[in-house]
């Protein structure tokens, strides 16, 4: 009775059709012990988006959280400002620049969705799929254990504290608040956990599955995969 059940995926009209299915399939199931034997208010059917915001919202409180950052003007006025400060500590870094800024909120999003907080993990980590860039986007390879890469890491630490500042946080920090905050967890949540288009995934968002994952004799974790269909850079 005490177990709890989490379909997840990835956009609104898939979570409409999950839903549809499992009404549909526990209708028919009636009577049976199976995955759809426990009540509906035991079953969660969201994004993984809806379920990192409802964590964030269980995990802090009111005065504890910040508003999540949508305004791409922003975005560029607080990276400009943190460009201007660390252009001074790294001159020879060419792709410090606001003509890259796309290319470095990508890869501030690429570093976070990775998990890769420390700098030595950073200047370690194989970096794929640039070369599809043009040539003023942004460098096509950013070389191991470089200073190119140690400016792009303290870029992304002056991004994330000034964006604190000013009370906002960017989705993928708060994915990383979150996914702390849950492996400190006493209890995890779920037996059973079914994924949708899980080569998708990132490696923040498959480690909070499996921080929410409570394993046992009966439980299970099923990831429904297609690696012909993954559109996301960062999965």
């Amino acid at each position: 009775d005490s177990d709890r059940v989490l379909l997840v995926t990835f956009n609104n009209t898939l979570v409409k059709y999950l839903r549809y299915l499992y009404n549909k399939v526990n209708d028919e199931a009636e009577g049976y012990v199976s995955l759809f034997a426990p009540s509906k208010s035991q079953v969660d059917i969201m994004t993984i988006d809806s379920l990192f915001y409802r964590c964030y919202c269980d995990y802090f409180d009111q005065s504890q959280r910040f508003q999540l950052l949508y305004d791409n003007h922003k975005k560029y006025q607080v990276l400009r400002n943190c460009i201007a400060e660390l252009q001074k500590k790294f001159p020879d870094v060419n792709v410090l620049d606001l003509k890259h800024a796309i290319f470095l909120l990508d890869e501030l999003d690429w570093i976070r969705s990775c998990n890769y907080m420390e700098l030595s993990e950073y200047q370690s980590a194989d970096r794929l799929g640039r070369q599809s860039l043009k040539q003023t986007e942004g460098p096509q390879r950013l070389r191991k254990n470089s200073e190119t890469r140690q400016a792009i890491y303290e870029l992304l630490l002056a991004f994330d504290a000034r964006l604190e500042e000013e009370g906002f946080i960017d989705s993928k920090a708060r994915d990383l608040a979150v996914l702390k905050k849950a492996q400190e967890q006493p209890e995890p949540v779920y037996s059973h956990i079914i994924v949708d288009e899980s080569q998708d995934l990132t490696r923040v968002q498959l480690e909070f599955l499996k921080a929410l994952y409570k394993p046992g004799d009966y439980s299970s974790l099923l990831f429904v995969a297609d690696t012909a269909q993954s559109i996301y850079p960062h999965s």
